[in-house]
C-alpha cells in the first residue's frame, strides 16, 4: 500500500508541474502578444514629441526644422507599417479589467491539469488497493465459478478488436484530441489506467483547456 500511495502522489506532483508549465506558457504568450502594441505606443509618443517640437520651433531656424521633419516622417512611416493595436483604447481605460479576466483562465488551465493528473493516480491507488483485496478473498474462498468464464471470454475478444481499432486511428492521426480522449476511455473501462495517464498528458500538452 505504501508503494501504491507514493505512486498517486508521485502523479499528483506531476499534475502540478504540468500545471505551472501551462501557467508559464500562458504568461509567455501574453506577454509576446503585448510586445507589438508596446512598440506602437512608444512610435506614437515619440511622433507627438517630435510634433510639438516643431511647433514650437521658430521659424527661423530653418535646418533644425528640417531635421525635425525628416525625424517625424520616418517614425510616420514606421508607425504605418507597425501593427494595428486593435485593443489599444480599451487597455487604456480598463487595464485592470483586462488582468483580471486573464487570470482566471490561466488558474483554471492550472487547476484542470493538476486536478486530471491527481485523479488519474488516485484511481491508480484505488485500483490497486481493490486488486489485492480481490485477489486476497479469491485466495480464501476459490477461484472464480465456471459459469462467470464463458460471458468474460466471449466479450474480450470484441473488446480487444475496439480498442485495436482505437489504437490504429489514434497512431494514424495522433494530433486528432478526439481519437486520444476516446482511447483514454477504453482504457480506463478496461482499468489500464498508466495508458490513461499517458493519453490524457498529450491532451493536455496540446491543448490545455481540452475539459
Amino acid at each position: 500500500m505504501t508503494t501504491d500511495l507514493i505512486s498517486a502522489l508521485g502523479m499528483f506532483a506531476a499534475g502540478l508541474v504540468l500545471g505551472g508549465l501551462f501557467l508559464y506558457s500562458f504568461s509567455r504568450r501574453r506577454l509576446i502578444a503585448t510586445a507589438p502594441d508596446i512598440a506602437r505606443l512608444d512610435l506614437e509618443v515619440k511622433r507627438d514629441a517630435l510634433l510639438r517640437q516643431l511647433r514650437e520651433l521658430d521659424d527661423s531656424n530653418v535646418e533644425e526644422k528640417q531635421r525635425l521633419e525628416l525625424e517625424a516622417a520616418a517614425v510616420l512611416r514606421n508607425l504605418e507599417g507597425a501593427p494595428q493595436a486593435a485593443s489599444a483604447p480599451r487597455a487604456e481605460t480598463r487595464p485592470a479589467t483586462a488582468a483580471v479576466a486573464a487570470q482566471p483562465s490561466a488558474t483554471r488551465g492550472f487547476v484542470w491539469g493538476a486536478g486530471s493528473v491527481a485523479a488519474v493516480g488516485l484511481l491508480v491507488w484505488f485500483v490497486a488497493n481493490q486488486v489485492k483485496q480481490r485477489g486476497a478473498n479469491e485466495g480464501l474462498t476459490g477461484t472464480v465459478p465456471q459459469q462467470q468464464q464463458p460471458a468474460t471470454s466471449n466479450q474480450q475478444p470484441a473488446n480487444d478488436a475496439a480498442l485495436q481499432q482505437l489504437e490504429a486511428a489514434v497512431k494514424a492521426s495522433p494530433d486528432d484530441l478526439n481519437l486520444r480522449t476516446d482511447l483514454a476511455k477504453a482504457y480506463l473501462d478496461r482499468e489500464n489506467l498508466l495508458s490513461v495517464f499517458e493519453q490524457t498528458r498529450v491532451v493536455l500538452a496540446k491543448d490545455p483547456e481540452n475539459a
